[in-house]
């Protein structure tokens, strides 16, 4: 019989995933923001590789995360006359092209101008929020 080797803690890793996936797209849904936070945390603590290469898919692999719960939040948002078509419409073109310019960046840049971008980002965000 063939048997199948189990990473040691692959079963807490997976609950860990799990569980920071469904508070990433609670954040989401809830406050339209934040999931990407959470993301980069959860991906960051389960993967043990520090190289530029794994920070930079790191990145990556967060913001298409980030697309499906966005989407579906949208979508139900629209739906429920929650958030503006119009709005939506007149954003999505752009952010798209600004999600293009900053892909082909974040293969360019040092992986610790990617982060202090991200951390400032995060401040600025938190800061606007509680004002």
């Amino acid at each position: 019989m063939m048997q199948i080797k189990i990473e040691k803690n692959a079963k807490k890793k997976f609950v860990f995933a799990i569980i920071t996936g469904i508070a990433a797209g609670f954040l989401n849904g809830f406050l339209g923001a934040g999931s990407g936070v959470v993301l980069m945390f959860a991906i960051a603590a389960l993967n043990p590789d520090k190289s530029e290469e794994a920070s930079r898919d790191n990145f990556a692999t967060v913001v298409a995360c980030v697309l499906p719960l966005s989407v579906v939040s949208t979508a139900i948002y629209v739906s429920k006359d929650a958030a503006s078509g119009e709005l939506v419409g007149r954003f999505a073109l752009p952010a798209a092209i600004g999600g293009i310019i900053g892909a082909f960046l974040t293969d360019r840049l040092n992986t610790k101008i990617l982060r202090l971008a991200f951390a400032v980002v995060v401040i600025i965000a938190g800061v606007n929020m509680i004002r």
